[in-house]
């Protein structure tokens, strides 16, 4: 019972969802903002603690429910023309062990966000969209179904390219508190 609310969750990022399997940043690309660490709440009542930058730009993100059951993800902030967005790749999840590890497929799920003062508003690839502009345009973006296996300087040309394939309804995870 205890992960059943992180099953939902997981299956909510991850349902018609766009994977990569290259980040869509590269190192120097990535953008070390301090204000984002904090704790945040989402629309489904998830938690989101996002530890404050390490020394590559990087943010320790852990989202839990009720402090049970937690996935632990490595995220970037980065640029790409005048939008933000946040780079997820898991570290951990729980349940995820012995011979169920060894399945265990890692992908990037990235998400155009809004920065604001109270929270973060993230926006999702709208993968309707996107399936059937590469089953017409099957030479603009290397995919596999939903999985983008495009190499990382493709993929932002294509997001730069197409400013329109986020078009899902914002979420808004409100900030609750600050970390330093």
């Amino acid at each position: 019972m205890k992960y059943k609310f992180l099953v939902v969750f997981v299956l909510i990022l991850v349902s018609g969802c766009v994977t990569s399997l290259n980040p869509i940043q590269e190192e120097s690309q990535r953008i070390k903002d301090p204000s984002l660490a904090g704790v945040y709440v989402g629309p489904e009542k998830e938690v989101f603690i996002i530890m404050p930058p390490d020394e590559s730009a990087l943010y320790k993100v852990i989202i839990t429910d009720d402090g049970d059951a937690a996935s632990i993800f490595e995220v970037a902030l980065t640029k790409i023309e005048d939008k933000h967005y946040l780079d997820f790749y898991p570290l951990s999840c729980p349940g995820q062990k012995g011979f169920l590890a060894l399945h265990f497929s890692a992908w990037h799920t990235f998400f155009q966000v809004d920065l604001k003062s109270d929270g973060i508003e993230s926006r999702t690839v709208d993968s309707q969209w996107l399936d059937s502009y590469t089953d017409e345009n099957p030479s603009a973006l290397l995919t596999h179904g939903l999985k983008i296996l495009a190499p990382t300087d493709e993929l932002r040309g294509f997001i730069a390219k197409h400013n329109g394939l986020f078009k899902s309804e914002p979420r808004l995870y409100k900030r609750q508190s600050l970390i330093e």
